[in-house]
């Protein structure tokens, strides 16, 4: 029962996601257009795409898997997948610097098993 619960809000979390990326791609399909005799300019729209696209439906698929087996609601499920996401970019190399990890004084969920120190 759960690994369908789990399909119907994934299902759910991923079209959410596309609706609410409808500007975002109308933003990147106008600069392609206005653009698009630039080869740099097409390189890179391809490459955010491909990075807004993989990232939002990692974050779709997290929550879907909060919500369905860990039995956190939305908005808990939604801060913790953005938690574990901003966890995971600030290991990268030259973007982890940009999101350093912030204490549990500053996080806004109050967990008693969370390991961060105070």
């Amino acid at each position: 029962m759960n690994y369908f619960a789990y399909l119907v809000t994934a299902s759910i979390c991923e079209v959410l996601f596309l609706v609410c990326s409808i500007p975002v791609f109308a933003l990147l399909g106008f600069f392609f257009r206005t653009w698009s005799n630039v080869p740099v300019i097409r390189v890179t729209v391809g490459i955010f795409s491909f990075i807004w696209l993989a990232g939002g439906l990692r974050i779709a698929h997290e929550v879907a898997r909060r919500q369905a087996f860990k039995n956190e609601e939305f908005g808990e499920a939604i801060g913790s997948a953005f938690s574990e996401v901003r966890l995971v970019i600030s290991f990268l190399p030259v973007v982890g610097t940009l999101f350093p990890l912030r204490s549990r004084e500053e996080s806004p969920f109050d967990r008693p098993d969370d390991p961060r120190p105070l």
